[in-house]
């Protein structure tokens, strides 16, 4: 009778017809867990694993694919990061978010008119972002009289190709990203000695801001870890400002020093040796004249 039920032609059909089905919903299942799992990392270069990760088995997830184009943006490989926002939008055209990013792009690499078609695409579906609006005035501004900006009909056809990716013909079809994007993308840490980084903290926070992780991240770490560089040290010196007692500021910019010092040991693989607490007194939690209040200043230690 069981053998009889197992090897059902109608049971076979039920199971053809559910298993599918359920297979899809648990495949969204673990890709929205990946993803949220990066939406927690803090980290750029950690978030940067979780995402390359993720992409090998959700490569159509346009939430992962998005914080693709985000980790490559905090690295200035704009190139890389304008073909991911392209991609999520091809994913999904009403990712207002992917939009506004390539203005953003847009914007840094002076493309006023690319910029305004970006972000009036994105304001078709986030009619009420504040941020963007301001955006697009700002890029509206520095287009010059003789330039007609796009009017807002410019996505109406094809939403999905606002800010297509600048790109060069090469031989047999190959494509590279022009001198313009490449140039941007430069890291800041090429031209941008460490010593004269000072790493910012709002009011009386200790923990780290988004942004200041990625110049951690981007600019402190990828620096330490060049070959002409792994042999210096840095003296972390935490400052608070002039409100509250003078104990309580020698606490936050110790604090500081420290979340500095986590997040580089932690997200670039910096040896602990490398990196000196300085001691504070209770006056020298204070910042002295020419160094930023609330902020952690590096020094290098000869």
């Amino acid at each position: 009778m069981i053998s009889r039920i197992l090897y059902s032609p109608l049971l076979f059909v039920l199971l053809a017809t559910v298993l599918p089905g359920g297979d899809t919903a648990s495949a969204a299942d673990d890709c929205q867990a990946l993803y949220d799992g990066i939406s927690k990392e803090r980290v750029l270069m950690k978030k940067k694993a979780l995402v390359e990760d993720a992409l090998q088995s959700c490569p159509d997830h346009p939430d992962i694919v998005y914080q693709g184009g985000y980790i490559q943006e905090r690295l200035r490989k704009y190139g890389e990061a304008l073909a991911a926002y392209q991609r999520t939008i091809d994913l999904d055209p009403a990712y207002a978010k992917a939009y506004f990013s390539i203005g953003d792009i847009r914007a840094t690499m002076n493309d006023y008119e690319e910029a305004v078609a970006a972000y009036r695409g994105g304001l078709r579906y986030d009619s009420g972002n504040a941020r963007a609006e301001s955006s697009l005035g700002e890029a509206l501004a520095k287009i010059p009289e003789a330039a007609t900006p796009p009017p807002a009909s410019v996505l109406k056809e094809k939403p999905a190709d606002p800010a297509p990716v600048e790109v060069v013909k090469k031989d047999k079809g190959k494509v590279a990203i022009s001198e313009k994007v490449a140039s941007s993308s430069t890291p800041r840490h090429l031209v941008k000695p460490i010593t004269r980084l000072a790493i910012p903290f709002a009011g009386k926070s200790t923990e780290l801001s988004r942004e200041a992780g990625d110049v951690l991240s981007v600019v402190v770490g990828q620096a330490m870890n060049r070959d002409d560089m792994r042999d210096s040290r840095f003296e972390l010196r935490g400052y608070s400002d002039e409100g509250g007692s003078a104990d309580n500021n020698v606490e936050i910019a110790r604090k500081r020093a420290e979340a500095v010092k986590k997040h580089l040991l932690d997200g670039s693989g910096i040896n602990a040796q490398r990196l000196k607490l300085a001691a504070h007194g209770r006056q020298q939690a204070k910042a002295p004249k020419g160094k930023p209040a609330n902020s952690v200043v590096f020094t290098e230690i000869k």
